[in-house]
């Protein structure tokens, strides 16, 4: 018998839908709605301070305009702030570690679930840098309570990232193969952990090309901490280019 298993989907993260809506809200909109677990009031609410942000962003030529917009911000935070009441940063960074902890003890990390695109790899990158603020403000507080938790969530974060980065350079290899063999390129990927890229086609016979290719990826690369990137014309080759990439180490919290 096959089991089917039905794999939580980026988007059904709340903490991803949050970041999105603040740093990519057209994106982050998109998944607000698809979100199964978010209720509709709360879709609704978001998507309208979301849409009177951008009408307040984009601006307008009648002032009354800009005043009614203004207004409704002002009422919607008034709102928000008498139905939650302000906690001490504190505690509000206290209750956001236990959370952390517990969400590591209570269900065991699945990042498969960001393998489908270099997008959705891109969103468990941030879901490290986030968790990485979260360390970082635990390691400044001069609460020993919360340094405590901080050193906690930082040492299973590291054990995590050791364990999903060559997964994610893995599944970036795999998408860009796809993307390139139309292009007659082969793509491959080598090197303890994952962590050395080897191009290898008929168009990086011309340095031009190599160069503007690495120009391309060298954010992307770098983000997702490979350590070097191999440009051959053929796989026969004993002579190619290749270029260091000065990343971080899997291990490293950033933010």
């Amino acid at each position: 018998m096959i089991e089917m298993r039905t794999q939580k989907k980026w988007y059904d993260n709340k903490l991803v839908v949050t970041i999105l809506c603040i740093f990519f809200f057209p994106i982050g909109l998109y998944a607000l709605w698809k979100n199964n677990s978010i209720s509709k009031g709360w879709k609704i609410g978001a998507s309208t301070i979301i849409g009177l942000l951008v009408i307040t962003s984009i601006g307008g030529n009648d002032d009354s305009e800009k005043s009614t917009t203004q207004n409704s911000n002002t009422n919607i935070e008034q709102n928000i702030n008498e139905s939650e009441p302000k906690k001490d940063p504190k505690e509000l960074l206290k209750e956001q570690l236990e959370r952390e902890l517990k969400s590591f003890e209570n269900k065991p990390f699945d990042g498969s679930t960001y393998r489908e695109t270099i997008q959705s790899i891109q969103m468990e990158v941030i879901l490290f840098n986030v968790w990485a603020k979260v360390i970082n403000e635990a390691k400044s507080s001069d609460d020993d309570e919360i340094k405590k938790s901080g050193q906690a969530l930082e040492a299973k974060v590291k054990k995590l990232q050791i364990s999903e980065f060559p997964k994610m350079r893995k599944a970036y290899k795999d998408i860009v193969y796809e993307k390139l063999w139309l292009e007659n390129i082969e793509t491959n990927i080598t090197g303890k952990n994952n962590t050395t890229l080897e191009l290898t086609g008929g168009a990086f016979a011309s340095n031009k090309t190599k160069q503007q290719t690495q120009e391309t990826l060298s954010k992307i690369l770098n983000m997702l901490r490979f350590k070097k990137v191999n440009y051959r014309f053929t796989k026969y080759d004993d002579q190619y280019t290749y270029y260091d990439i000065d990343s971080a180490a899997d291990s490293d919290i950033i933010e």
